[in-house]
């Protein structure tokens, strides 16, 4: 048993907002608490590099003792070890427990910080496993004193329940066939099979439990440290605790959501190279200082924190000749474009993360519109190589385009009444008008077509294609939407270039 010592030293006074009395100041002042730790990764665990409590759970109760200048011991154990030590006051706290009723009895807890689902995990070719009921009189593996085994002796008595000393020992067993299942948490579970390159096992999504609430518990012979513990959780704001949350399941070393051949292809990929459309602000472009800018190249770099590899911008004349690269295979994605049947021929197309209503472009003072058939007999302008020109010739094959180098000259021709209308989503619309001072303008109406944006991936590369899905559904809609808006809202440096000699 190994046992470090780390002490926080207070440099700071105990923050006034916690409401802590005269009598819980003198005890944090004169008192160092004793911190059990085992690993269970990425929940909570010991970081031998940092020499600190490392984790989800790890980092909340990090950011408590900082709010109270908490004095601490780390006692590093492996599970059963850490729960003697609580039971018997050697420990005085662990930050990431299960409620189970015989530990009330020894123990107190604070409100759950957490709530962590647990799966079910077979060996790949059992199909006979779908749930606990397929259990029945089979085994199943779960690290000894888990606060699990007494919800499933009381639920499913028919289960055999192995205790094993690790995680590691219920996996084995598992895949040696000796018990049928283990149980646990995915998280937990799919950091260790990838960290390791485990293959062999597959998870089952189970309904017959709800996601368990991971407490802070600590030693009920001292009710004053669960009454500080407690002021201080109830100190983080939601913002501190997500922030803490999305750095576990979004950084760069995460690699829970990925198979074994992801990750392999991710350790010897060198970088991912990009086209892009150079010419669509504010949606992605090339800013004056010959960088990729936009929407979709935020969103991009998100996706890079998150697989740990970086995107190489490969230099395009326009939008036309980024499409054929990727044909060419020189790039491996467009960050940005639409599913086209003659995009499909070379390139396979993640999830849309954007979904952009299309609008219709004409000059002010013309009539409000309701359909595209108003109008389709009038000649309009679009961006040369967009797909929404085989969209729109496809359902109207004698419709008269105009096809222009970028959306700015397709809008000025609009402006300048050489064409009826043009089509564009607001953003683009919006963001061309202001930079160029297109003050003729209005929106009249909107198409049925809307722009699902999503990544354009060589169609020989499944496994990106893979990466990068899985990727995109790890970012909370709320930060695309954050981005989005960021864009939209952001000042716009107009173009002052303008020639009055006319």
């Amino acid at each position: 048993m190994a046992r470090i010592i780390f002490l926080l030293i207070p440099i700071l006074l105990i923050s006034q907002n916690l409401n802590l009395t005269k009598k819980e100041k003198e005890w944090i002042k004169n008192n160092t608490v004793v911190v059990g730790i085992s690993p269970w990764k990425p929940i909570s665990f010991y970081n031998e590099k940092s020499k600190k409590i490392d984790g989800i759970s790890g980092e909340i109760f990090n950011l408590v003792a900082k709010k109270l200048n908490l004095k601490y011991k780390i006692v590093k154990r492996n599970w059963s070890d850490i729960i003697k030590g609580l039971k018997n006051h050697t420990i005085d706290m662990h930050p990431s427990v299960y409620w189970t009723k015989e530990r009330s009895t020894f123990g107190l807890y604070c409100k759950p910080h957490l709530f962590i689902k647990e799966f079910l995990y077979v060996k790949k070719d059992n199909n006979s496993i779908h749930g606990f009921k397929d259990l029945k009189n089979k085994k199943i593996a779960i690290v000894k004193n888990y606060g699990t085994i007494p919800k499933i002796k009381e639920k499913f008595p028919s289960i055999k329940i192995i205790e094993t000393n690790s995680l590691d020992e219920s996996i084995k067993l598992v895949l040696d066939g000796k018990v049928d299942a283990l149980f646990g948490i995915e998280l937990v579970i799919n950091n260790y099979l990838n960290n390791n390159l485990i293959t062999g096992l597959k998870s089952i999504y189970q309904t017959d439990f709800a996601p368990s609430p991971i407490h802070f518990f600590s030693n009920n012979q001292k009710p004053i440290l669960h009454n500080i513990l407690q002021k201080a959780l109830n100190s983080i704001t939601k913002e501190e605790k997500q922030k803490i949350i999305h750095k576990w399941l979004y950084t760069k070393t995460n690699y829970d959501y990925f198979t074994i051949k992801e990750i392999n292809y991710l350790k010897n990929k060198k970088v991912i190279k990009m086209c892009i459309n150079n010419q669509w602000e504010p949606i992605e472009f090339m800013d004056t200082d010959n960088k990729p800018k936009g929407i979709s190249i935020d969103i991009m770099h998100l996706i890079e924190k998150n697989i740990g590899i970086k995107f190489k911008y490969i230099p395009t004349k326009d939008w036309v000749e980024s499409q054929k690269f990727l044909k060419d295979r020189i790039c491996d994605i467009l960050p940005s474009a639409i599913k086209t049947v003659q995009r499909s021929k070379y390139a396979n197309f993640t999830k849309p993360y954007l979904k952009l209503p299309l609008a219709i472009f004409t000059q002010k003072g013309h009539k409000l519109i309701t359909s595209l058939d108003e109008i389709i007999d009038k000649t309009w302008a679009r961006k040369a190589g967009s797909g929404l020109i085989t969209e729109i010739k496809c359902k109207y094959p004698n419709s008269k385009v105009v096809k222009t180098k970028d959306n700015f000259e397709a809008l000025k021709l609009v402006n300048d009444k050489k064409v009826y209308f043009s089509i564009a989503t607001i953003a683009v619309g919006y963001y061309a008008m202001e930079k160029f001072r297109l003050d003729n303008i209005q929106i009249s109406g909107y198409t049925d077509f809307t722009y699902d944006i999503s990544i354009a991936v060589r169609n020989d590369d499944l496994v990106l294609l893979s990466i990068l899905n899985k990727s995109l559904s790890q970012i909370p809609k709320a930060k695309i939407k954050e981005i989005f808006n960021y864009w939209i809202n952001k000042p716009i440096k107009k173009n002052n270039n303008i020639n009055y000699k006319l």
